[in-house]
């Protein structure tokens, strides 16, 4: 049976609705009921009705669609204006008329479409489509922005039915089987042609790969990303393998990808992505980067794969990481040694969790001695073994670990301890460590400000260790003459200073060791004893005997040593014990006698100096 095109709408404007130009009642009892009937729009056919139409209606929000047998109309909200008035059927032979009319002021499209009936019409996407079915099996979309009527399935644009009067008209040719070259908007078409491709891939996507994106998001995405959303809607890293052999595999040989590459980019994004995560999340997320690692066939790129694993594991590592670490580091590759550098440096960063050191970058060279320091001064019980093992990776050197421990366990007052790490030393490396420790003993020893017992015990604890290191270097030492000379010198003056601080509480520096005179008037001015007289008379007797053997001696410009060493004999007269006295005034008689000699042969104008 022939069904009827109703081509013919009027827009029925009048309020009263008694006198409507309808010939059925207005009004009908059904029932108890009373209805009323207002009438809005009329649709009527030029050719002979035999049969009552097919009706179907559909309402939104900001639409009213009404379908009767071919014919369908698109009314705005309110029924104020027709949007879309489409026919399917023939007329005159030819597939597309396109008319513009003008009813109101408002303009509405007239397309009449070869075809059977309407079988099916909807609203779809927020409005943005309207969708017509006909019993043929042909399916028409039109995207209401453009006006552009696709063909489905194939997505295929036919034409436009967006005419505007304002803008410049096209004549293109669009490629239909007998039709007309039609008149449409360039730049509508070509956003058409543009919407269609992305409607076309869309269904592809869905059909063909099993990925569910709506439009608006797949045109934001390239391959490359849609290629991650099919990995990300795999919640179970088992299945990743089926997913990437049933679709991700084909659409990168679609689209001429390179599938492993794309895959250790996946892994990298995705262990970037859930780095800030909570530790439970991430190892979800480790398991998965694995088993996509497992579906990737190069070597090199597996390698990289495996190295973002490492150092974006969870730190201690999971049983299934360490393994996967542990597997390669036993196959034989041309990366092998960065693997094995980099695992390295993993352990770093398992090993500082231990010292509460968790944001540390482990490739920064530049902090390792930090990391020394700081190990060290939390004074655990593996803190060297620790320290040392941060040396060997970043390639430190070990006597620099040994000098910083034994200056920790100093500052603890642990003296035999530090001499029992010397001893445990190679003896190359005890010299090397000896030596940085009596250059920082002269220093830490230089400081004078002793402004409580604790800072005179530290001191003492300075000057202690340094004897019994240097009594320990002696008997290591090798027949090198000058360092055995200068070991020597060193224990003397650690010995001299250290007996000083604990016999008569005389903090010297070695700078104030090296002035013999300063020693004594230090021993007069803190301890006056017989004993003090002991030591000042042996010291200026001392001093005697060297000028007179003529032992090379640096006196800074403006010393009268003559004076001074009388001056030492006539204090060691105030204190000295009653055996000592006599040979302290022939002492100071002797020293009288030289120091007016000096003074007399001084003179000053010439430069010259008696003896």
């Amino acid at each position: 049976m022939t069904r009827a095109m109703w081509n013919d709408v009027e827009l029925l404007a009048n309020d009263d609705t008694s006198t409507v130009r309808v010939s059925f009642d207005l009004r009908r009892e059904c029932g108890s009921a009373l209805y009323q009937v207002d009438n809005l729009v009329k649709l009527s056919c030029s050719e002979k009705v035999l049969h009552n139409p097919d009706l179907y209606a559909s309402y939104a929000s900001n639409y009213i669609v009404v379908v009767a047998d071919r014919t369908v109309v698109l009314f705005d909200y309110n029924f104020q204006s027709v949007l879309l008035h489409l026919n399917f059927g023939k007329l005159l032979g030819v597939r597309l008329f396109l008319i513009c009319v003008s009813i109101d002021y408002k303009r509405f499209l007239y397309a009449v479409i070869a075809g059977s009936d309407v079988d099916t019409v909807a609203v779809c996407h927020r409005g943005q489509f309207l969708l017509v079915g006909e019993r043929n099996g042909n399916l028409h979309l039109v995207y209401m922005r453009s006006l552009v009527v696709y063909s489905l399935p194939s997505m295929t644009a036919l034409y436009s039915l967006e005419v505007s009067s304002t803008s410049a008209l096209v004549k293109m040719g669009v490629n239909m089987s007998r039709g007309p070259s039609v008149f449409c908007c360039g730049e509508v078409l070509h956003r058409g042609l543009a919407r269609e491709q992305s409607l076309r891939q869309l269904l592809d996507l869905f059909n063909k790969y099993h990925c569910k994106l709506s439009l608006s998001d797949f045109e934001k995405r390239n391959t490359r990303s849609i290629v991650f959303l099919m990995l990300d809607k795999v919640l179970a890293p088992e299945l990743i393998p089926s997913v990437i052999e049933s679709s991700v595999r084909p659409y990168t040989q679609e689209h001429r990808l390179h599938l492993d590459e794309l895959l250790l980019h996946y892994i990298r994004d995705m262990l970037e992505r859930c780095s800030s995560q909570t530790t439970s999340l991430f190892t979800e997320w480790e398991a998965k980067a694995m088993a996509v690692l497992d579906c990737m066939t190069d070597s090199d790129l597996v390698e990289d794969a495996v190295l973002e694993i490492m150092y974006k594991a969870v730190v201690p590592w999971s049983s299934v990481v360490e393994q996967l670490v542990q597997k390669h580091l036993e196959m034989d590759h041309p990366r092998q040694e960065l693997l094995k550098e980099s695992y390295q440096l993993m352990e770093i960063k398992k090993l500082l969790r231990v010292y509460g050191i968790r944001n540390f970058n482990p490739s920064s060279d530049n902090l390792a001695m930090v990391l020394v320091r700081r190990i060290l001064k939390q004074d655990l019980p593996s803190s060297l073994e620790d320290a040392l093992k941060v040396a060997q990776v970043y390639k430190l050197d070990t006597s620099q670990i040994y000098f910083l421990y034994i200056i920790q366990l100093i500052s603890q007052a642990k003296r035999e301890l530090c001499v029992t790490v010397l001893k445990e030393l190679p003896p190359a490396e005890a010299e090397c460590v000896t030596e940085r420790l009596a250059t920082w003993a002269r220093l830490e020893l230089q400081n004078k400000h002793l402004i409580s017992e604790e800072h005179k015990k530290h001191h003492i604890d300075v000057a202690q260790v340094m004897v019994e290191s240097l009594k320990f270097l002696q008997r290591i030492q090798q027949d090198n003459a000058f360092k055995r000379i200068e070991c020597v010198n060193n224990l003397k003056m650690f010995e001299a200073i250290a007996n000083l601080q604990e016999d008569f509480d005389i903090f010297l520096s070695p700078e104030e060791y090296a002035d013999r005179a300063l020693r004594a008037h230090e021993l007069y001015q803190h301890h006056y004893d017989a004993c003090t007289g002991r030591v000042l008379f042996h010291a200026a007797k001392m001093l005697c005997q060297m000028l007179e053997d003529n032992v090379p001696m640096i006196i800074p410009d403006g010393i009268n040593l003559p004076a001074i060493i009388h001056n030492l004999a006539c204090q060691a007269i105030t204190v000295c014990h009653p055996d000592l006295l006599l040979d302290c005034v022939e002492l100071c008689k002797s020293t009288r006698a030289a120091m007016d000699v000096y003074q007399q042969c001084q003179i000053d104008d010439d430069g010259f100096t008696a003896k």
